[in-house]
């Protein structure tokens, strides 16, 4: 299953606020006059706005992402696998996820686990889910396991093959990453078969 966590970088407190100095042009026209910007405005023409919580472009946006939702899954019993970043496990059900920017391939061993990560998310955050597992990270994952146990192909192009590498890391990640767990928590890898 994959899920995706809408707002992912928006929803986070952050611990001290920060101000960010905005050029007035690239306000839109109803907002200048909804909020009087003009009279807000320096002489330079630029507004200075406060930042109470993440947003993107933000340098630390990442980061005060990560604590929050390290924060929101600590009571349902869900922590990050120490030495493993991106993988998350829960301390006593056997549901693992592999999360990456906002996207999460999650490995669970009953319907009931899946729906407890699904609740423990949606108390804080907006998400879909992909129950098959077809899409995660931008690329298109089919389960074909008579040759492979996936096949990873692209439906769209990518912008620079720089970008192509880092999501077939992820997915690679995931594809592997979430094998982490037997019954003595030895680590294992399945071939993975990338079409690009």
């Amino acid at each position: 299953m994959c899920c995706d966590l809408k707002n992912f970088f928006l929803a986070s407190s952050m611990e001290r606020l920060e101000y960010m100095k905005v050029p007035i042009k690239y306000f839109p026209k109803d907002i200048i006059d909804r909020y009087d910007l003009t009279t807000l405005s320096t002489a330079s023409d630029t507004v200075y706005i406060r930042v109470k919580k993440g947003m993107y472009g933000l340098k630390n946006a990442a980061l005060l992402a990560y604590n929050h939702l390290v924060n929101n899954l600590k009571n349902d019993g869900y922590k990050p696998v120490l030495n493993c970043p991106g993988i998350w496990m829960h301390e006593t059900r056997r549901t693992w996820f592999c999360l990456c920017v906002d996207d999460s391939g999650v490995k669970y061993f009953s319907k009931e686990d899946a729906d407890h990560l699904l609740n423990s998310l949606r108390k804080h955050y907006t998400i879909s889910t992909d129950w098959n597992g077809h899409n995660y990270y931008g690329l298109q994952i089919d389960w074909v396991m008579s040759t492979y146990p996936c096949l990873i192909t692209s439906p769209g192009s990518f912008t620079s093959s720089n970008m192509q590498c880092h999501r077939i890391r992820a997915i690679r990640l995931m594809c592997t990453g979430l094998q982490l767990m037997d019954a003595t928590h030895s680590m294992w890898q399945r071939q993975t078969k990338v079409l690009c």
